[in-house]
């Protein structure tokens, strides 16, 4: 049985096309965590309620971001509205109102930064996910 082996130049055209891919596919850029750290200290001093990165998670108020190392982006899981208040509309108000208020911080954040855009996706039960752009 013969194995093929990948050369030099087979990995930097693997590169380049995972890059191209990625430029296609809105130009989200892969961050590390420690990266996200450093932004994370920079939106804390916006506010304290951007808490300092502890146990892997980025705490903004009750909310706990985890890193997605797939993704290179940081992810709120969805949210159960019971555990937050046992009114659901209400619970669902408080998390609306931190989604506004985490998007304010990224815009101001952006509107700093001209190499860097963060942008916040807020999905089904308040599913969160912050990435770079």
């Amino acid at each position: 049985m013969r194995r093929n082996k990948l050369t030099e130049k087979d990995l930097s055209r693997i590169v380049k096309r995972v890059i191209r891919e990625q430029e296609e596919d809105g130009g989200k850029k892969f961050l590390s965590s420690e990266e996200w750290v450093e932004i994370w200290f920079q939106l804390r001093k916006m506010t304290k309620s951007f808490h300092f990165p502890d146990y892997g998670f980025f705490t903004f108020g009750g909310l706990f971001f985890f890193y997605n190392e797939e993704e290179g982006c940081l992810e709120l899981p969805p949210q159960k509205l019971s555990d937050w208040r046992e009114d659901t509309s209400v619970a669902a108000d408080i998390l609306d109102d931190y989604a506004y208020r985490i998007q304010n911080y990224l815009n101001e954040f952006n509107s700093k930064n001209s190499n860097l855009r963060l942008e916040l996706e807020v999905g089904r039960s308040y599913s969160m996910k912050m990435c770079a752009y």
